[in-house]
């Protein structure tokens, strides 16, 4: 008795016209796309136990065409059934903006196997969802690449950098916009003149489609090229950084062409404000200097003590001002400036030209005070004694020269100190005046967060983070360690001062760790210097 023969079932036509579209199947559909699927599931079980047992090379070509046909169809199957199309529009767009790279935008370029732009090319569906999500376009990275070119086609290559920008940013809808400008450097491209125009035309072109949506703009360029800021509104800017180290100019090209004004066009919206330029001049700016709650001077370039005072005088509302500053011999403040509103101070200067500013200002209500490069110690003392009101947090920057001991004479001037950071390196001193014992209180008593370099590691260390990082003197209002980074600077000594057995040591490590404290433990390497990043110490 024959079989009769039954034809293997197929997708209706309005199912059938699904594949290679980002429709989601309704449930009656998804019934008949599981019954399908499972029969080439299988047809393939079948035909694999088929091809073991055959023979000849046109049977075997033949059962392998069906058998890509079928994991052909199978694969078209899973895809209408994969989970992904049934996330809403709304959903895949909050996925994306995760996706987007998460360093700052002078680190982020947005390449093709990035964020936006990678999920952008995955199908049409998700392209439309990208495309149409404006958040996704509000942040843009211009690199002119003028290093890696030659001479001839930096034009075109600034054109086609235009180009590309105007285009990534009318995605953005009304948004705001945060934007970094930066050509990448070479001695060629320092010291030419030949691309400003078309840098100046492409900074243009920028503001005056989207100057009124730009809430922070960085731009590392020759100070001519943000001559737009001028005369185009950017209602919007809060954050404005320009950096320009002036390597472009020619010997006396100061002397023929004095330097170009800058300035904001603004109803008073600019808080932040980092000038870093030789050809900035502080008499012929144009910015709201009243409305400014964070002021950045000239990292690299110094400001004299003078022109310093007289921004304070216009900064009536300045919450932090960071400024490299240098006092000419023969120039004398005639008072003490007060400075009411400032809350952090970052002060970068040689021993000599930091006494001066120190001696010369008055800081009622300064919580955080940061002293880098060099600092005067008996000015230094002199200003925090000035202090009428707690500082939280001191912080001495490349400074490696500065004695333990003058470090301890500072310390004692703000015992309400909560933070600590010093890049001098400290020895037993300093650890054992922060060492809480039965009647006596320690330096710094409140403090929460030390990051120090360290001699080397020994029992005194051990003593102080017993002490600091757990809860036995709380009841003599000694503060808990939060936050606790050593770095041990000749750490081949270890086994010399080494007395402390290394498994308690680790056991108490992992508990203070356990306890919510930020505990880190690293050495450094003179010999190799940073090597991108802290060497975990005891075996991490």
């Amino acid at each position: 008795m024959s079989r009769s023969y039954q034809s293997p079932p197929q997708l209706s036509a309005s199912t059938s016209s699904l594949i290679g579209t980002n429709r989601v199947p309704s449930e009656v559909e998804i019934v008949e796309i599981r019954g399908v699927l499972h029969d080439r599931r299988y047809r393939l079980a079948s035909l694999a136990e088929t091809s073991t047992s055959s023979a000849g090379s046109q049977m075997l070509y033949s059962l392998q065409k069906t058998r890509d046909a079928l994991q052909g169809e199978v694969a078209d199957l899973l895809a209408l059934l994969s989970p992904s199309r049934r996330l809403s529009p709304e959903l895949v767009a909050e996925i994306f903006e995760l996706c987007l790279p998460v360093g700052g935008l002078s680190t982020s370029v947005f390449r093709a196997n990035e964020a936006p732009i990678l999920v952008a090319q995955i199908c049409r569906g998700w392209r439309q969802v990208a495309l149409s999500t404006p958040r996704l376009w509000t942040r843009m990275t211009i690199y002119l690449p003028l290093g890696h070119l030659p001479q001839s086609v930096w034009i075109a290559a600034i054109a086609r950098a235009s180009f590309a920008s105007l285009l990534w940013l009318s995605r953005s809808g009304r948004y705001k916009l945060h934007l970094y400008v930066q050509y990448v450097r070479s001695d060629e491209s320092d010291r030419s003149q030949v691309w400003l125009p078309a840098a100046t035309e492409l900074v243009s072109r920028l503001l005056l489609r989207h100057g009124s949506q730009i809430e922070s703009l960085t731009v590392f360029l020759p100070v001519p090229c943000v001559s737009a800021l001028l005369r185009i509104s950017c209602t919007s800017l809060r954050k404005f950084m320009i950096i320009d180290h002036g390597l472009w100019w020619h010997g006396d090209y100061h002397l023929h062409h004095p330097p170009v004004p800058i300035g904001v066009y603004m109803a008073g919206q600019l808080r932040h404000l980092v000038l870093d330029t030789p050809a900035f001049d502080l008499q012929r700016t144009q910015y709201p200097w009243d409305q400014l709650t964070s002021l950045h001077l000239r990292q690299q370039f110094p400001i004299n003590l003078v022109d310093s005072f007289n921004l304070l005088c216009l900064c009536r509302r300045l919450y932090t001002f960071k400024l490299n500053v240098v006092n000419p011999t023969g120039m004398v403040v005639s008072e003490r400036f007060v400075a009411h509103s400032l809350r952090e101070l970052w002060l970068y200067a040689r021993p000599d030209d930091s006494g001066a500013f120190l001696g010369a200002i008055l800081i009622p209500n300064l919580k955080k005070l940061v002293v880098g490069d060099a600092h005067h110690q008996n000015a230094l003392l002199d200003f925090l004694g000035t202090l009428s009101r707690p500082l939280l947090s001191l912080r001495f920057h490349r400074i490696h020269d500065m004695p333990e001991e003058d470090l301890a004479d500072a310390l004692k001037f703000v015992p309400s100190l909560t933070e600590l950071s010093t890049d001098s390196i400290c020895h037993n001193l300093i650890l054992m005046m922060m060492t809480p014992e039965d009647g006596y209180e320690p330096l710094c008593p409140h403090l929460q967060s030390l990051i120090m370099r360290l001699h080397l590691a020994n029992e005194q260390l051990i003593e102080l983070l017993e002490a600091r990082c757990g809860t036995a003197f709380r009841d003599q209002g000694i503060a808990q360690l939060k936050t606790a980074h050593l770095t041990f600077m000749d750490f081949d000594l270890r086994d010399e001062a080494w007395e402390w057995d290394d498994v308690a040591w680790m056991k108490k490590v992992d508990q203070w760790r356990r306890q919510g404290v930020d505990l880190q433990l690293s050495d450094f390497n003179w010999n190799e210097g940073w090597d991108g990043a802290f060497v975990a110490a005891f075996g991490e």
